[in-house]
Protein backbone atom coordinates (compact mmCIF):
# COMPACT_ATOMS: atom_id res chain seq x y z
CA UNK A 1 0.00 0.00 0.00
CA UNK A 2 1.61 3.26 -0.97
CA UNK A 3 1.00 6.67 -0.14
CA UNK A 4 -1.28 8.86 -2.02
CA UNK A 5 -0.31 12.34 -0.50
CA UNK A 6 2.86 14.33 -0.79
CA UNK A 7 4.35 15.85 2.50
CA UNK A 8 3.99 19.62 2.54
CA UNK A 9 7.70 20.01 2.77
CA UNK A 10 8.88 23.60 2.14
CA UNK A 11 11.94 22.71 0.24
CA UNK A 12 12.06 19.77 -1.99
CA UNK A 13 15.72 18.80 -3.05
CA UNK A 14 15.89 16.28 -5.99
CA UNK A 15 18.49 14.14 -6.88
CA UNK A 16 19.25 16.22 -10.29
CA UNK A 17 20.19 19.29 -7.90
CA UNK A 18 16.70 20.49 -7.99
CA UNK A 19 15.08 22.98 -5.83
CA UNK A 20 11.63 22.93 -5.43
CA UNK A 21 10.19 25.13 -2.70
CA UNK A 22 6.31 26.09 -1.55
CA UNK A 23 4.69 29.42 -1.86
CA UNK A 24 5.27 29.65 2.25
CA UNK A 25 9.17 29.50 1.65
CA UNK A 26 8.67 31.76 -1.54
CA UNK A 27 7.46 34.28 0.88
CA UNK A 28 10.49 34.28 3.25
CA UNK A 29 12.68 34.26 0.47
CA UNK A 30 10.30 37.76 -0.65
CA UNK A 31 10.10 39.49 2.71
CA UNK A 32 14.08 39.00 3.65
CA UNK A 33 15.21 39.93 -0.12
CA UNK A 34 16.80 37.29 -0.74
CA UNK A 35 18.66 37.11 -4.33
CA UNK A 36 20.23 34.77 -7.17
CA UNK A 37 17.03 32.86 -8.07
CA UNK A 38 13.84 33.15 -9.91
CA UNK A 39 11.14 30.89 -10.01
CA UNK A 40 9.13 29.00 -12.27
CA UNK A 41 5.25 27.83 -11.59
CA UNK A 42 4.85 23.88 -11.39
CA UNK A 43 2.25 22.66 -13.45
CA UNK A 44 0.80 19.29 -12.34
CA UNK A 45 -0.72 17.73 -15.50
CA UNK A 46 -0.61 14.20 -14.91
CA UNK A 47 -3.66 12.16 -13.78
CA UNK A 48 -3.15 11.09 -10.68
CA UNK A 49 -4.20 10.32 -7.29
CA UNK A 50 -1.71 12.24 -5.29
CA UNK A 51 -2.81 14.53 -2.75
CA UNK A 52 -0.54 17.39 -2.99
CA UNK A 53 -1.20 19.86 -0.14
CA UNK A 54 0.92 23.00 -0.96
CA UNK A 55 1.75 25.43 -4.02
CA UNK A 56 4.84 24.58 -5.26
CA UNK A 57 7.54 26.59 -7.40
CA UNK A 58 10.43 25.10 -9.40
CA UNK A 59 13.69 27.92 -8.19
CA UNK A 60 16.20 28.65 -10.80
CA UNK A 61 19.50 29.78 -9.34
CA UNK A 62 20.58 32.93 -11.66
CA UNK A 63 24.26 33.73 -9.94
CA UNK A 64 27.29 31.80 -10.24
CA UNK A 65 30.19 31.31 -8.48
CA UNK A 66 33.53 31.99 -10.48
CA UNK A 67 35.75 29.13 -11.54
CA UNK A 68 37.58 27.84 -8.72
CA UNK A 69 41.26 28.00 -8.97
CA UNK A 70 43.49 25.91 -11.46
CA UNK A 71 45.48 24.70 -8.65
CA UNK A 72 42.69 23.79 -6.76
CA UNK A 73 41.54 21.42 -9.21
CA UNK A 74 42.01 17.76 -10.25
CA UNK A 75 40.76 16.25 -12.88
CA UNK A 76 39.85 12.66 -13.90
CA UNK A 77 38.47 10.85 -16.98
CA UNK A 78 34.63 10.82 -15.77
CA UNK A 79 35.21 13.63 -12.81
CA UNK A 80 36.71 17.04 -11.69
CA UNK A 81 37.43 17.26 -7.66
CA UNK A 82 38.93 20.05 -5.49
CA UNK A 83 42.34 19.30 -4.27
CA UNK A 84 43.89 20.19 -0.92
CA UNK A 85 40.36 21.28 0.52
CA UNK A 86 38.63 19.09 3.91
CA UNK A 87 36.85 16.61 2.57
CA UNK A 88 33.49 18.14 3.79
CA UNK A 89 33.96 21.01 1.78
CA UNK A 90 34.15 21.09 -2.03
CA UNK A 91 35.00 24.81 -3.12
CA UNK A 92 37.96 27.16 -2.05
CA UNK A 93 37.45 30.73 -3.60
CA UNK A 94 39.19 33.53 -2.58
CA UNK A 95 37.64 36.36 -0.58
CA UNK A 96 37.31 38.82 -3.62
CA UNK A 97 35.48 36.56 -5.46
CA UNK A 98 32.04 37.03 -2.69
CA UNK A 99 32.46 40.93 -3.32
CA UNK A 100 28.77 40.66 -5.69
CA UNK A 101 27.90 37.10 -3.97
CA UNK A 102 24.27 36.79 -4.07
CA UNK A 103 22.41 34.50 -1.23
CA UNK A 104 21.35 31.38 -3.58
CA UNK A 105 24.82 30.72 -6.03
CA UNK A 106 25.05 27.58 -8.04
CA UNK A 107 29.25 26.48 -8.34
CA UNK A 108 30.85 27.06 -12.05
CA UNK A 109 32.21 23.58 -11.83
CA UNK A 110 29.72 20.55 -12.52
CA UNK A 111 30.57 17.88 -10.12
CA UNK A 112 29.33 14.31 -9.45
CA UNK A 113 26.83 13.84 -6.99
CA UNK A 114 27.74 14.50 -3.16
CA UNK A 115 28.11 10.86 -2.73
CA UNK A 116 30.80 10.77 -5.42
CA UNK A 117 28.89 9.45 -8.64
CA UNK A 118 30.38 10.44 -11.53
CA UNK A 119 27.47 10.02 -13.85
CA UNK A 120 25.22 12.88 -12.17
CA UNK A 121 27.78 15.91 -12.62
CA UNK A 122 25.42 18.90 -11.59
CA UNK A 123 26.19 22.51 -10.13
CA UNK A 124 26.25 22.81 -6.12
CA UNK A 125 24.46 25.26 -4.84
CA UNK A 126 26.23 27.51 -2.62
CA UNK A 127 24.43 30.12 0.18
CA UNK A 128 25.29 33.09 1.97
CA UNK A 129 25.38 32.67 5.85
CA UNK A 130 22.66 34.86 6.42
CA UNK A 131 20.60 32.33 3.95
CA UNK A 132 21.69 28.97 5.68
CA UNK A 133 20.07 30.69 8.90
CA UNK A 134 16.64 31.61 7.27
CA UNK A 135 16.53 28.25 5.88
CA UNK A 136 17.82 26.58 9.50
CA UNK A 137 15.66 28.91 11.30
CA UNK A 138 12.46 29.47 9.17
CA UNK A 139 11.91 26.26 6.81
CA UNK A 140 13.50 23.42 9.47
CA UNK A 141 16.42 22.62 7.46
CA UNK A 142 19.47 20.48 9.06
CA UNK A 143 22.42 22.87 9.74
CA UNK A 144 24.57 19.31 8.81
CA UNK A 145 23.01 19.55 5.66
CA UNK A 146 25.40 22.43 4.69
CA UNK A 147 29.26 21.96 4.15
CA UNK A 148 31.91 24.55 4.65
CA UNK A 149 33.44 27.07 1.44
CA UNK A 150 36.58 27.58 2.19
CA UNK A 151 38.03 31.33 2.00
CA UNK A 152 41.78 31.93 1.27
CA UNK A 153 43.81 35.54 1.43
CA UNK A 154 44.70 36.59 -1.62
CA UNK A 155 48.75 36.72 -2.54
Amino acid sequence: MGFNYLEPYDIISTRDGEIIISEEALEIFEKNNITGYRIESIINNQESELEIHKKYFHLIGTSFMPPVPEDAIQKSESLITVKNIPSNSKFKYQKSDLKNVSDFNLSFEYLGSTDGDPYFPQRFWIVTKRLQQILITNLGQNENDFKPVILVDED
